[in-house]
């Protein structure tokens, strides 16, 4: 009866995934098997079975069914698995356009910011030619009216 529970235990974890060895031992994988929670109640609801003297098939069939909620559990995990991997992708996208758009804008306001400083710097040449031609006139202007005050007070 042992060797038939094992047997039951050991076909789930292998349809599970949960065993990748060719050969494996009875021993290890009850022990692997009862450390685990889940693994410890299905155990114990098996043993319980048994020392009632139900039929082997009623175990059979709720392995069955064991299998069958695992599978589309598995099944709707990876639907939404497939779901939030093209949502990631989908923002991936988006952000790698939105990254290019702004790198491009980036680059369109350094060359505009360049046009900018180099319209700002001659602007800047003309202020000060400018304010020195000024200067310059009103020192002519005043030596003009010291000129002319002299020559005026002379006359």
């Amino acid at each position: 009866m042992k060797v038939l529970l094992c047997l039951a235990l050991c076909g789930v974890l292998a349809f599970a995934g949960s065993i990748r060895r060719a050969e494996f031992d009875a021993h290890t994988v009850l022990s692997e098997i009862d450390q685990h929670p889940f693994g410890n109640a299905l155990v114990s609801l098996i043993a319980v079975h048994l020392s009632t003297n139900g039929p082997l098939e009623e175990i059979v069939v709720l392995l069955n069914q064991l299998r069958a909620g695992l599978t589309k559990s598995q099944e709707e995990d990876d639907e939404n698995n497939r779901t939030n991997q093209a949502s990631c992708e989908e923002n991936i996208r988006n952000f790698q356009q939105q990254i290019t758009t702004l790198t491009a804008q980036r680059n369109e306001n350094i060359k505009l910011r360049d046009i900018t400083q180099a319209s700002l710097n001659v602007a800047e040449k003309d202020l000060r030619e400018t304010i020195n031609a000024l200067n310059l006139n009103q020192q002519r202007l005043t030596q003009g009216q010291a000129q002319r005050d002299q020559e005026h007070n002379e006359y």
